[in-house]
């Protein structure tokens, strides 16, 4: 019987402290990813993202709408050599459970997205690129 106690208390903190709080609420998600995401980093195959009061001139950044628009300061052209040139694309976006589909403009068309949301918190955005789609005709 004491084994038994001794093993209960031994093994019961040890487990709830393996617990992890990743900030991530489905119930709440929606509403956390409204708002605008900047300073991308990119550690281990993420895109870290941090949310602002405004997306920032001559800088990647996203904005998240409650009406399921979206703006994507991004490239504004083909050339990725400094000095880079921001546009602001149009686009929309949905969420189911922790997947994120974006369509948005681009220079070259239209690109559909499709994030993992792996962490979400007030004001960190941590996400697993699935995948990226580009079509490269233009409308013009």
């Amino acid at each position: 019987m004491k084994i038994k106690i001794f093993i209960l208390i031994c093994i019961i903190p040890g487990y709830l402290s393996c617990q992890k709080d990743n900030g991530f609420d489905l119930t709440k998600s929606h509403e956390k990813l409204i708002g605008y995401w900047v300073n991308p980093s990119y550690p281990d195959s993420f895109l870290i993202l941090s949310k602002y009061s405004r997306l920032k001139e001559n800088e990647y950044g996203i904005a998240f709408m409650s009406d399921g628009s979206l703006v994507e300061r991004k490239n504004a052209g083909w050339c990725g050599t400094p000095p880079i040139s921001y546009g602001d694309f149009n686009g929309t976006w949905n969420m189911k459970d922790s997947i994120v589909n974006i369509n948005v403009d681009y220079w070259g068309g239209k690109a559909n997205y499709t994030w993992k949301i792996v962490f979400l918190s007030d004001t960190e955005l941590k996400i697993l690129v699935k995948e990226q789609k580009y079509d490269l005709t233009t409308s013009k």
